[in-house]
């Protein structure tokens, strides 16, 4: 399982406009530079139950360093024209997956069960910046914004393990070679 998950998810950079209220002169253009999100595997337990296989992965989330380039007016901040050191600090994930399995003509079918993504609230990752400031008072009032965000951006890549996973499974299971002694 651990050789399935991706230790690098690359995340391109992109450049987006946001208006954080009707009132701002101008609205706030971003640009985020490329990033790459590490991934490291902690822990996976297996739990097997009838016809059924549950999966449970743990590892540890953080990111490269990159910049956000930050310019125009977000509410009270105003006339913003910078560049933020942004990284991702390591924080905890777990992944749960569920598997049917079952065997029809002699062969082995794992069919992949509904998945859950977890990511422990993830601190202010902006330095150098008045912009800090602001994503510190949002994570005051929401300590989950930018695990939620995360989880919008890569939750997909992490969910098309499913069939990786299945089809592993059911690879294995099918080229074990069983004997029964009936006594």
């Amino acid at each position: 399982v651990q050789g399935l998950v991706p230790p690098t998810i690359p995340i391109e950079g992109s450049t987006a406009q946001f208006e954080c209220s009707s009132d701002d002169a101008q609205p706030l253009d971003y640009a985020l530079a490329d990033m790459d999100l590490l991934l490291s595997v902690d822990a996976v337990e297996v739990t097997p139950s009838e016809g059924r296989l549950d999966l449970d992965l743990y590892a540890t989330l953080s990111s490269t360093e990159t910049s956000l380039t930050v310019m125009g007016d977000c509410s009270i901040l105003t006339d913003l024209d910078e560049t933020c050191s942004l990284e991702l600090p390591t924080t905890a994930l777990s992944f749960s997956m569920g598997f049917f399995v079952y065997e029809y003509g002699g062969l082995f079918q794992v069919v992949e069960d509904q998945v859950e993504l977890d990511i422990s609230p993830i601190g202010n990752p902006l330095d150098s910046c008045s912009l800090s400031s602001a994503i510190g008072t949002m994570l005051g009032q929401d300590e989950s914004a930018i695990s939620n965000l995360l989880i919008d951006a890569i939750g997909d890549s992490l969910l098309d393990l499913g069939p990786d996973i299945a089809m592993s499974l059911e690879d294995t299971l099918n080229s074990l070679n069983t004997d029964t002694e009936i006594e």
